[in-house]
């Protein structure tokens, strides 16, 4: 059976905004959806997967009234070419991941981690392998376990970078976590490296943590800024309302210490997210980084 959505489950699943939906459809045709007879909007599954790549694209740059018109097969493979470039050091990594060489994936990484600027290692060698293989994985051209195993060792190698946090004595440190009942940690881990190459310090409290104990955490540790990464979820798997979530956390912390965002499960929604700042990238986060350092 053909699955249909309303504007609101497709604005909330592709992280395009309602209003940006309909002026996409208004004025550039990117999308046709049905009408049901009550005159309401019906949105099949591959109008999503379209605003979700119209969303990432517009997200790095591209202009919304050049890709619009494009099909969905051709904005994955824009979508493809434009993600971050990959290192040299990488070709190989791939060709070791698709033989589940495993111990030379490692030697690889503790290469680049060594050769590499921690920001460098970060924004040009971790996040564009990462991208790759789950593109890799989206269109079969590699498995589930290859990615685990990849996640897994870079897991490992940036566990001894979070190291270094404590032999610094910075004047600001961030708090990084991710919601309640959310497991997915790759995007903290590569913000508080990204932290550390610019001397900020990092208080890691991991994934999966309740909006009490992120309060309670705050108060104890006074961070200079909370950075939360979110997982777009499905529905069954979702253990709390984001904006319920980041509301308590927002009221129940104090309003100088500012709350950024980002990942896929979250988009503002103007007033309801009063005090939260969204970062939708890793290079926005890092140009935030860069401010906050000045």
């Amino acid at each position: 059976m053909k699955e249909n959505y309303t504007i609101l489950a497709a604005s909330h699943i592709s992280g395009v905004p309602t209003e940006s939906i309909r002026a996409w459809e208004r004025r550039y045709k990117a999308l046709t959806p049905q009408r049901l007879q009550n005159g309401r909007r019906s949105y099949s599954t591959e109008d999503i997967e379209k605003l979700s790549l119209l969303n990432k694209l517009t997200h790095e740059g591209h202009s919304i009234g050049q890709i619009a018109s494009l099909s969905t097969k051709n904005l994955k493979n824009l979508y493809q070419k434009h993600s971050p470039q990959r290192h040299p050091l990488a070709e190989d990594l791939i060709k070791h991941l698709h033989d589940f060489d495993m111990e030379k994936i490692s030697e690889i990484i503790e290469e680049s981690k060594l050769t590499l600027e921690t920001r460098s290692f970060v924004l040009d060698f971790a996040a564009p392998i990462l991208s790759e293989v789950g593109i890799l994985v989206e269109n079969e051209k590699m498995t589930i376990a290859q990615e685990h195993i990849i996640s897994s060792i870079l897991r490992s190698h940036f566990g001894t970078l979070l190291q270094i946090s404590a032999n610094l004595k910075p004047q600001k440190r961030f708090i990084f976590t991710t919601p309640e009942g959310d497991f997915h940690e790759f995007g903290i881990l590569l913000c508080a490296a990204l932290c550390l190459s610019r001397r900020i310090g990092i208080h890691y409290l991991g994934p999966n943590l309740p909006a009490h104990e992120l309060i309670m955490a705050t108060k104890m540790l006074s961070p200079k800024a909370i950075i939360l990464s979110v997982a777009r979820l499905p529905k069954d798997l979702q253990k709390v309302d984001i904006p319920t979530y980041l509301k308590e956390v927002r009221t129940h912390t104090s309003a100088s210490i500012p709350i950024f965002v980002g990942g896929d499960g979250y988009r503002p929604r103007s007033s309801a997210d009063k005090g939260i700042q969204f970062l939708p990238t890793l290079a926005e986060f890092d140009k935030m980084l860069e401010n906050f350092t000045k």
